[in-house]
């Protein structure tokens, strides 16, 4: 699991729109955030990530400067003892970066 900030996932969407002429949306651009540190703590791994949504419902927000102020205090995202179970049995080894 990859934790990846808000502005972090914005500014990845924003690059990939300015660099590779894709129009993605936050999520797509949060997931090529997350899939980029992958790389760093994994050197030569094969990571994949799904770019699932067009940033075309974005026009008016953040992501193409027309932020508007939204109180989002930030917040820990902590996980349940049932998720962590079914990561343990799904997946071992899974791990959490920042």
């Amino acid at each position: 699991m990859v934790r990846v900030s808000s502005e972090e996932a914005v500014n990845r969407a924003r690059s990939l729109c300015a660099e590779q002429g894709l129009v993605v949306g936050i999520s797509s651009g949060c997931n090529v955030a997350a899939a980029g540190r992958l790389l760093a703590r994994h050197p030569g791994a094969r990571v994949a990530t799904v770019l699932f949504d067009t940033g075309h419902k974005y026009y008016s927000t953040a992501l193409f400067g027309q932020a508007r102020p939204v109180a989002s205090p930030p917040r820990p995202h902590v996980l349940d003892e049932r998720s962590v179970r079914q990561l343990d049995r799904y997946a071992p080894g899974w791990e959490i970066l920042d």
